[in-house]
């Protein structure tokens, strides 16, 4: 089910990249500058999508160390896809007002969440191996955990950004993900987590 639901929230939030009413090129004009005003719409969507990805990523190598289920897990797990629903939405606002801080930080603030419900259920999952394989190293718990909080970080890094600096610009810092995950595998595979 998370991965139709992820495919879904993914598909839907391209629409969030509004096409209606596209002028005709003006004397002079170009392709071009017809484009320019979908870049920022673009870029949103791009960002959300390639987070989701990574939250899936994330979520698909932590189950497959699930030995069981129960409905703290369960509640858990669809309070985070009800935040992925919203991202659609988030990237919307975000779209259409980014030199608003608040804008710029719903979008942050709901990938923080869905990051956060995700951190959760896998530090419940794997508290005292509760549902995961025992031969689960402690090691791997742990960088498993460290990967999920990154975007959380991120995203508070991103918030803080827009209201002290600059909301146009916070967007941007969502790619200090990649480093930030290069950093850790790396350290993980050096530490054979």
């Amino acid at each position: 089910m998370t991965d139709g639901f992820y495919a879904i929230v993914i598909t839907i939030g391209v629409l969030t990249i509004n096409d209606e009413g596209i002028p005709p090129i003006p004397p002079g004009g170009t392709f071009l500058d017809i484009l320019l005003p979908f870049i920022p719409a673009v870029i949103n969507y791009a960002i959300a999508f390639f987070i989701l990805v990574a939250f899936w990523i994330i979520h698909y190598r932590q189950t497959r160390s699930l030995r069981h289920v129960d409905n703290t897990y369960i509640w858990l797990h669809f309070l985070g896809l009800f935040f992925v629903a919203l991202v659609p939405f988030t990237i919307s606002i975000n779209s259409g007002f980014e030199s608003y801080p608040l804008a710029v930080s719903l979008l942050a603030a709901n990938l923080m969440v869905i990051g956060i419900f995700g951190a959760a259920s896998w530090a419940y999952a794997s508290g005292n191996h509760r549902l995961i394989e025992k031969e689960v190293s402690q090691e791997r718990i742990d960088m498993a955990l460290r990967r999920s909080l990154v975007t959380p970080f991120i995203c508070i890094l991103v918030i803080i950004f827009a209201f002290a600096i600059s909301p146009e610009n916070a967007n941007w810092l969502y790619i200090l993900i990649i480093p930030l995950m290069i950093y850790l595998k790396r350290k993980s595979a050096l530490s054979g987590a």
